[in-house]
């Protein structure tokens, strides 16, 4: 899928909750991603399609943060909602 949207360039690692023994919205989950990466958070884009976990945890854990909601498009309190994962790429070039 991530490449047939174009995005393995823009995709660095992958981190699982899983692997580090904490759950969304854990910031711990977060902070194993960035340091993967050996970056910043407020230089990483994180999408999923739990707005608690996923998208609030990754704003509490100082991501750039999009909610993938494909049911129905909502924003919540200036949050960045998109329908598709094909919507990503315009976001990740801004980061």
């Amino acid at each position: 899928l991530i490449g047939d949207l174009n995005l393995a360039d823009l995709i660095h690692i992958q981190s699982t909750s899983r692997g580090g023994g904490y759950s969304k919205p854990h910031p711990e989950i977060f902070k194993d991603a960035i340091s993967k990466v050996g970056t910043n958070p407020d230089q990483a884009l994180h999408v999923g399609d739990d707005y608690e976990g996923d998208f609030k945890g990754a704003l509490a854990a100082g991501f750039h943060a999009l909610w993938l909601d494909r049911t129905m498009p909502k924003r919540h309190g200036g949050s960045s909602t998109i329908q598709s994962l094909v919507e990503v790429l315009p976001y990740a070039k801004m980061i």
